[in-house]
């Protein structure tokens, strides 16, 4: 049983075209979407294995976004 990131090396609509990657467990499809963000790829979201959607776009931009640093946050007005 696989989870599967659906991701793209740029933003496209719909679902159509969407390249996908596979995992064997939720911690390695993390990791894997993690490293597409980083490579600055658009991670969509995160299936389960049996294709329920458990992590969307957001959450996964959500979880990877570094926190701003103390610093930074006191320079905002």
């Amino acid at each position: 049983m696989n989870w599967t990131i659906l991701w793209d090396m740029h933003r496209r609509a719909g679902g159509e075209g969407w390249s996908r990657a596979m995992e064997s467990n939720e911690g390695e499809a993390l990791q894997r979407a993690e490293r597409f963000l980083k490579l600055g790829f658009v991670v969509y979201e995160i299936r389960d294995p049996k294709g329920v959607v458990a992590h969307d776009e957001a959450a996964i931009r959500r979880r990877f976004t570094p926190a701003p640093s103390p610093a930074t946050q006191a320079e905002a007005p």
